[in-house]
């Protein structure tokens, strides 16, 4: 082999090694999930995510608590109790099966 291929082979395998570096770099990102801060609402319930806290109101009352995202999970600590609402494809959230929660969409600003 020549020098002057060993030389195109190379060039050739960098330049599809920064290619699909790109292309895993672009699919993490496109895999980065969006801020969840907003008003979240189904009617009976509203969660509300605010300058990296969660307010959940029922009614007249509202707590204020924390909250973090663990990939599709979203856990609120308020009060000593945990809350953990999923996040569907859609954006909307969904509470636990066993609750009376469902389906909480996001409400525009």
């Amino acid at each position: 082999m020549t020098e002057r291929l060993r030389r195109m082979i190379r060039a050739r395998c960098s330049t599809i090694v920064i290619i699909a570096l790109i292309g895993c770099l672009s699919l993490a990102a496109a895999g980065c999930s969006s801020p969840v801060e907003g008003k979240y609402s189904n009617g009976v319930m509203a969660v509300e995510f605010k300058s990296g806290k969660a307010y959940v109101t029922m009614g007249f009352l509202t707590t204020e608590g924390t909250y973090q995202v663990e990939g599709d999970k979203i856990i609120i600590d308020a009060e000593g109790e945990k809350l953990i609402l999923t996040r569907n494809p859609d954006g909307s959230l969904s509470g636990p099966k066993e609750s009376f929660i469902g389906r909480l969409t996001k409400q525009r600003s």
